[in-house]
């Protein structure tokens, strides 16, 4: 048996979900590991236990709905091996896969790739792959599905229960950020897309949450290699292959980036340092590595990370990625066509990016900074009577928040009555 748990919050409320449920076990069931499920306060209680009771799991259940972050935790809490492995009621494993993380498991949160069905069918569907970049600058790039340990959920907290959307994106956030991760270039989750989920229902409101998490996120101490500071080395978190860096510090190159000379390494992580020589505009995009095929952001002669299999050392190839071969020395310089010069028009600045979708973490879009409204999810009635700086405008995108989210009755009445008494 292999000592990994997986953990299965559960909150079901139309009978659809109970078949559900029943396939989502069929693809733990065989799967050589444990499986832990929380009833998150579902209005099927009798039917979900009977049909729990016919798989061997740990099963734990409670009349009130607390939230998808408190039934994680309360699984991992319970759960009897050393590793646990999130996953949701409605999504299926594919066959072997926890054996297939498990083998690659080095100690660093390592997560895979999936695939869509119902609504939308992708065979194989890639999530980004792991960079360092990402954790500050996407509200989540990969999905919940994260094979960690306990110890490891433990020390960071475990996931927020205040967070009922993007609480996914958080989470991984601080794992990554304390621990570091690998993507697992398989599907090995089968992710079932339907109107439903959290994604579709939140969906007006996505932007408020996104850039609330993003922030939540940057200001995070990030403790990874490429923030110039140490991961986790304890050898329990580690875990049974060693440590997780080599201490051998890596050849550098000094590199011209924003008009200065900066020291990178001409590695990091497995990857290699490249310049951008692809699409001569001035925004931030996605472009995939022409032999492994993975998304990197990039903006054109700026220098990144990429696999190595995706650098090439002459353009004349080609490919967009110009790798940097030499410490102490500049790559080549990549003449950049002249810009045509636009009077009185105001310059657009970059926006930064984020997942819309928090599960599979690959529609992304560019949103405004963040408006300065109260957070009304975690206020009072009184409280929000008592704001002095309430304006009429704000109670009108407060009141569509409302009505979005928790839709409690007498806040949405006394915002109504606050627009139409002004």
């Amino acid at each position: 048996m292999l000592p990994v748990s997986v953990i299965i919050p559960v909150y079901i409320t139309r009978v659809i979900q109970l078949d559900w449920l029943r396939e989502c076990l069929e693809s733990v069931k065989v799967q050589n590991c444990d499986c832990v499920i929380y009833d998150d306060g579902s209005k099927f209680p009798n039917e979900i236990r009977d049909i729990v009771n016919s798989y061997n799991t740990l099963f734990a259940s409670d009349i009130t709905n607390r939230g998808v972050s408190y039934a994680r935790n309360v699984c991992a809490a319970i759960a009897e091996t050393p590793y646990i492995f999130p996953l949701d009621c409605d999504d299926t494993l594919a066959e072997g896969a926890i054996q297939q993380l498990y083998s690659a498991w080095d100690g660093v949160p390592i997560y895979p790739d999936i695939s869509k069905f119902g609504t939308e069918n992708v065979p194989h569907w890639q999530v980004l792959d792991f960079d360092c970049e990402h954790v500050k600058t996407l509200v989540g790039f990969t999905s919940v599905n994260v094979l960690h340990s306990v110890k490891q959920w433990s020390a960071i907290g475990g996931w927020n229960p205040n967070i009922d959307f993007y609480e996914d994106g958080e989470y991984n956030a601080r794992l990554f950020g304390r621990f570091c991760g690998k993507r697992f270039p398989k599907p090995l989750v089968n992710y079932r897309q339907h109107n439903l989920q959290r994604v579709v229902q939140y969906n007006a409101r996505s932007h408020e949450y996104a850039d609330k998490i993003l922030k939540q996120i940057r200001s995070m101490d990030m403790a990874c290699p490429g923030c110039g500071k140490r991961r986790s080395s304890n050898a329990q978190d580690v875990g049974r292959r060693g440590s997780m860096f080599s201490s051998t510090p890596a050849p550098r190159a000094n590199v011209m980036v924003g008009g200065g000379a900066v020291d990178l390494p001409l590695e990091m992580n497995g990857k290699v340092l490249v310049q951008y020589s692809g699409g001569k505009g001035m925004a931030k995009h996605y472009k995939r590595g022409p032999s492994t095929n993975i998304p990197y952001a990039v903006k054109y002669h700026d220098f990144l990370y990429v696999d190595p299999a995706d650098a090439v050392d002459s353009l004349s190839q080609g490919h967009p990625f110009l790798k940097v071969t030499r410490a102490g020395v500049k790559p080549v310089e990549i003449e950049r066509p002249a810009e045509k010069v636009i009077v009185d028009e105001p310059v657009k600045t970059e926006e930064p990016m984020v997942a819309r979708e928090p599960k599979t973490n690959v529609v992304r879009t560019p949103i405004a900074e963040a408006e300065d409204l109260p957070d009304i999810f975690h206020m009072t009635l009184k409280a929000l009577q008592r704001l002095d700086t309430l304006t009429p405008d704000m109670a009108v995108r407060l009141l569509t928040l409302e009505e979005g989210g928790k839709h409690r009755s007498q806040m949405i009445t006394w915002l109504k009555h606050r627009i139409k008494n002004d």
